[in-house]
Order: structure tokens, then C-alpha cells, then sequence
């Protein structure tokens, strides 16, 4: 387990709790901007947990949102 772990921008990472979350950017160096790939639910993920089988989860969110981004593959 890697606590305040750093995400590569463009990589859909899968959530421990449910859900695959393609990361958008980087804020600052716990922050993140995560959008949900099937609800389009946008959000800031603060200070990121990975776990030894690539799951990650976050200690909380904020500025969550429906955003008009449709994840289709690689691309927006």
C-alpha cells in the first residue's frame, strides 16, 4: 500500500470501493482531478491511497459534479 500516491494523468484507474475513474489532472501534490468513466461524476480526490493490486481510493472528494465529458476509450 502506497499512501499520497501519485497517478499518471490519462491512466483510468480502478476505485476499491467501486467504480473506474480516468484521472484528468494533477491540482497540487495530493489532488487530483477524477472523472468517473461510466456516470461522467467529476470530482477532486484528495491524498490517494494505491494498493499492492492497483485499486486506489481517496481520503475524500470535493467539488464533485455531473460533467458534459463522455470518457469513449482513450479519448475525450
Amino acid at each position: 500500500m502506497t499512501r499520497n500516491a501519485h497517478l499518471n494523468v490519462g491512466q483510468v484507474y480502478q476505485n476499491k470501493g467501486g467504480g473506474a475513474f480516468l484521472c484528468i489532472k494533477q491540482i497540487d501534490e495530493n489532488v487530483y482531478v477524477m472523472l468517473n468513466i461510466k456516470s461522467s461524476w467529476m470530482l477532486h480526490a484528495h491524498n490517494i491511497t494505491m494498493y499492492e493490486d492497483g485499486t486506489i481510493e481517496w481520503d475524500y472528494s470535493s467539488n464533485g459534479y455531473f460533467s458534459e465529458l463522455k470518457y469513449r476509450g482513450e479519448t475525450l
